[in-house]
C-alpha cells in the first residue's frame, strides 16, 4: 500500500474542471460529465476527483496519495464549513467486490469445474475492491481523529 499524506492548512487557487464526452449512434446517445478539483492547500497542490465546494481562504484537512509531487486527496474535511468529501472511486472499490465474489457463481453455476476458475480470475478484482475500500475508510478516520 501506498504511504498516505496528510495536509491541514489554508485553501488557495481553486479550481474545477469539467470533461463532458458523449456519443451518438441513430438518434440516440449519451453524455457523461466528470469533474476534478485542484486547489493549494499551504502552497501544496492537491487533486480531488469530483467537485467539492472550497473557497478561497477555507481551512480544511486532505488525505491522500502522493503522484508526481501533487496530492490525489481520497478525503477532503472543509473545516470552515465543516463538510467531508470522499473519492468518488470508493464505489468502484464496493463494485469489485461484488464482481468477485458474486458475479462467479452467478454466471458458472451450471459448469462447477468452471467456477474455481471463475473465481481464480474474479479474486484480484474482491482484492482490489477490499483494499482500496479499506485505505478510504482509514483515511476517513484518521482524518476525522486530526
Amino acid at each position: 500500500m501506498a504511504d498516505i499524506k496528510f495536509l491541514s492548512g489554508i485553501v488557495s487557487n481553486v479550481s474545477v474542471i469539467s470533461s463532458t464526452t458523449g456519443s451518438s449512434y441513430k438518434g440516440t446517445g449519451s453524455t457523461t460529465t466528470s469533474h476534478t478539483s485542484m486547489f493549494r492547500v499551504d502552497n501544496k497542490p492537491v487533486k480531488f476527483s469530483g467537485a467539492i465546494n472550497l473557497s478561497e481562504g477555507d481551512d480544511v484537512k486532505v488525505a491522500g496519495f502522493s503522484k508526481r509531487g501533487e496530492l490525489q486527496a481520497t478525503v477532503v474535511k472543509n473545516i470552515t464549513t465543516g463538510v467531508s468529501y470522499s473519492d468518488k472511486y470508493r464505489w468502484f472499490g464496493i463494485l469489485f467486490i461484488c464482481l468477485g465474489t458474486i458475479l462467479p457463481p452467478l454466471l458458472f453455476a451450471s459448469w462447477p469445474s468452471s467456477l474455481i476458475v471463475a473465481f481464480l480470475i474474479m479474486s484480484p478484482f474482491t482484492f482490489f475492491g477490499v483494499v482500496y475500500s479499506m485505505q478510504v475508510n482509514r483515511n476517513e478516520k484518521l482524518l476525522n481523529s486530526m
